[in-house]
Parts: structure tokens; C-alpha cells; sequence
């Protein structure tokens, strides 16, 4: 995620990120959709993906990171990102199977 570059959204959704401020993420990338006029660069899903990690929601997360991908293939924050949602999905299902069984 690079600031320097982004808009006052997605800055202020990274601070608040940082902050743990969950629903004021939520309210700063909304306001970056809405403020978008043509289409959402990068940071913005992988900002998605950041706070649908951080709330433990995973899968919602991987989607974010593929998008994210899929807009700019060579950014290497993209890519781990990508293998740290798809590692912790797997573990979480493990985790979740496994405490099932007993």
C-alpha cells in the first residue's frame, strides 16, 4: 500500500487499519468508492483484504487479494498477501475440521 500515492480515503483507511478502528475503515473505503470515478486501483483491494483478514473473515479476504491481483500482477505486496490469506485459509479450515472430529 503506498501512500504517497493514494487519495485521503484509503491514507485515512490505512491509519485506521492500524488502529484497529474497523467500522472507520469500512466508512473511509466506502467514501473512496464513492468519491472513484472511474474505476478502484489496488491499494483499495488489498485494503479490503487487509481488514477482512484483520476480522478474521478469510475467504472474503483471498477474493480481495485475487482482485487485487488481477489489476497490477507484478506488485509484490499483491503476491504476499495472496500466499499469507491462502495459508491462513487453509489453517483455518484444518483448525476448523479438526476441532469439529473431537
Amino acid at each position: 500500500f503506498s501512500e504517497e500515492n493514494s487519495s485521503i480515503f484509503l491514507s485515512s483507511a490505512g491509519q485506521l487499519l492500524n488502529l484497529h478502528s474497523y467500522n472507520l475503515v469500512e466508512s473511509a473505503l466506502s467514501h473512496e468508492l464513492l468519491s472513484s470515478p472511474k474505476s478502484l486501483n489496488q491499494d483499495y483491494y488489498l485494503l479490503l483484504a487487509k481488514l477482512h483478514m484483520a476480522k478474521g473473515e478469510l475467504t472474503e479476504a483471498e477474493g480481495y487479494v485475487k482482485q487485487a491481483t488481477v489489476l497490477n500482477h507484478t506488485n509484490p505486496a499483491a503476491w504476499l498477501f495472496s500466499d499469507t490469506s491462502s495459508t491462513w485459509v487453509v489453517r483455518t479450515r484444518l483448525l476448523v475440521t479438526t476441532t469439529r472430529g473431537r
